[in-house]
C-alpha cells in the first residue's frame, strides 16, 4: 500500500483551488442560466407577437366571413320574401277566382231554385183553384139538393 502524506498547506491550497473552480463553475452556470432565461424571454415574446398577429388575422378573416354570410343571408331572405309575396299574390288571385266562380254558381242555383219554386207555386195555385172550384160545385150541388128536399 502506498501512502502519501499531505500537509495542511497542501490541503488548504487544494481547498482554495477547489473553491475557486466551484465559484467559476457557479458563475458560468449563472451566466448560462441568465443567457437561457433571456433567450427564452425573447422566444416567448416573439411567439406572443406571432400569436397576436395570427389572432388578429383570424379575427379579420372571421369578420369578413361573417359579413359575407350576413350579406348572403340578407339576399336569401329578400329573395324568399319576394317569392312568398308572389306566391301569396297568386293564391289571392286563385281564391278570388274560386270565390267568383262559387258566387256565380250559387247565384245560378238560387235563380234556378226561385224559378222552380215559382213554377211549383203556380202549379199548386191552379191545382187548388181546380179543387176549390170542384168543391164549390159539389157544395152548391149539395145545397140545391138539400133545398129541393126541403
Amino acid at each position: 500500500m502506498v501512502s502519501s502524506l499531505t500537509t495542511k498547506s497542501d490541503m488548504a491550497s487544494a481547498q482554495t483551488l477547489l473553491s475557486h473552480e466551484l465559484r467559476t463553475v457557479r458563475n458560468e452556470l449563472k451566466q448560462d442560466f441568465t443567457g437561457l432565461r433571456n433567450e427564452l424571454k425573447q422566444d416567448i415574446e416573439s411567439l406572443r407577437t406571432e400569436l397576436k398577429q395570427d389572432v388578429a388575422g383570424l379575427r379579420n378573416e372571421l369578420k369578413q366571413d361573417i359579413d359575407s354570410l350576413r350579406t348572403e343571408l340578407k339576399q336569401d331572405i329578400d329573395s324568399l320574401r319576394t317569392e312568398l309575396k308572389q306566391d301569396i299574390a297568386g293564391l289571392r288571385n286563385e281564391i278570388k277566382q274560386d270565390t267568383e266562380s262559387l258566387r256565380t254558381e250559387l247565384n245560378l242555383a238560387l235563380e234556378t231554385s226561385r224559378v222552380a219554386t215559382g213554377l211549383e207555386l203556380k202549379l199548386l195555385q191552379s191545382s187548388m183553384t181546380v179543387r176549390l172550384g170542384s168543391i164549390m160545385v159539389v157544395g152548391m150541388g149539395l145545397l140545391f139538393a138539400a133545398l129541393k128536399l126541403t
